[in-house]
């Protein structure tokens, strides 16, 4: 199996990562009105001075999600989508690296 590569949002992304969220939030609450989601109309105007990330495994965009900056080192998920047939397996950290790693927001870029 190929790995994921996490990556920044490019904006020839925004066809299939606005379609990704879609999907997701239809899977999970039924008929969705595109209308009440401004925001993906243009996810990186949207979405700027934020980091806005994409999961690609074998050049398909199998997830995104944004860290919305609140300040002070803090930040909070928003948009987190998987693609609905993607296999997520995720192997557990071991405990003795586990505490080193950390999100610092301010060295991501946060105001």
């Amino acid at each position: 199996m190929e790995p994921v590569a996490i990556r920044p949002f490019r904006v020839e992304d925004q066809q299939k990562v606005c379609q990704l969220i879609l999907d997701g939030l239809g899977e999970h609450f039924g008929n969705i009105n595109e209308e009440l989601n401004p925001d993906l109309d243009d996810i990186a105007a949207s979405y700027a001075g934020d980091l806005f990330l994409v999961a690609e495994q074998a050049g398909v965009i199998v997830g995104c999600g944004a860290l919305i900056y609140e300040g002070d080192g803090i930040a909070r998920v928003q948009r987190m989508s998987v693609l609905g047939t993607f296999d997520v397996r995720v192997s557990p950290a071991p405990s003795s690296t586990a505490s080193s790693q950390k999100l610092d927001c301010r060295a991501a870029g946060a105001s």
